[in-house]
């Protein structure tokens, strides 16, 4: 005896077996797109957490940063990033010495030497210049128009480092003698920084 198949049913079988694994494949792609998102998303929320505490540090530091700038733009008004003038210095200092009545030598700086060796080139270095000076004075009280007239030749950060007095004869002019040493500090700027 033959057996009738119904070909409609079949049909109906078979397009109903080819949506189940379609269905199938969908899921399984779905799941695997759904797990691929929820990773992609675990690692947004890890650079966002990585980034809020990150921001929360430079928050903190914040007012010390300020601070900081505030001191370089000081010190970039003095004139302390441009190049080193030492001759420009001492011709400069000679000049406000001799306005202020207080007769000098003529003025030399050491070689400027690095306050620290850095191991990065690319980082600002501090150079200082030292000036010794030895100069009659009429009386102590002209030691703080020395100081204030050589701290204010522009281009460095000019640092009393010591003054000594020493009493002279009373028949000469002056009757204190100063020698005193100043440190000149300048920034060496890496080249290509812009100093404004």
């Amino acid at each position: 005896m033959p057996i009738a198949v119904d070909t409609r049913s079949v049909a109906a079988l078979l397009l109903a077996a080819v949506l189940a694994a379609g269905g199938i494949g969908a899921f399984i792609a779905s799941s695997g797109m759904r797990d691929e998102a929820l990773a992609r998303l675990s690692a947004a929320q890890r650079q966002h957490a990585r980034l809020a505490a990150e921001l929360d540090t430079l928050r903190q530091q914040q007012p010390e940063l300020d601070a900081a700038l505030e001191h370089w733009n000081a010190l970039a008004a003095l004139g302390v990033m441009q190049p080193p003038a030492p001759t420009a210095w001492a011709a400069q200092a000679a000049r406000n010495l001799e306005r202020q009545g207080i007769a000098g030598k003529e003025l030399h700086f050491t070689p400027p030497r690095p306050v620290a060796d850095g191991a990065d080139p690319n980082a600002p270095r501090i150079l200082v210049h030292s000036l010794e000076i030895d100069t009659p004075l009429q009386h102590e009280g002209r030691l703080p128009a020395l100081v204030s007239t050589l701290a204010a030749v522009p281009g460095a950060l000019v640092l009393p480092r010591n003054c000594t007095l020493s009493r002279v004869d009373l028949g000469t002019a002056g009757r204190v003698h100063a020698h005193c040493r100043f440190d000149w500090l300048t920034i060496s700027l890496p080249s290509g920084t812009n100093t404004k």
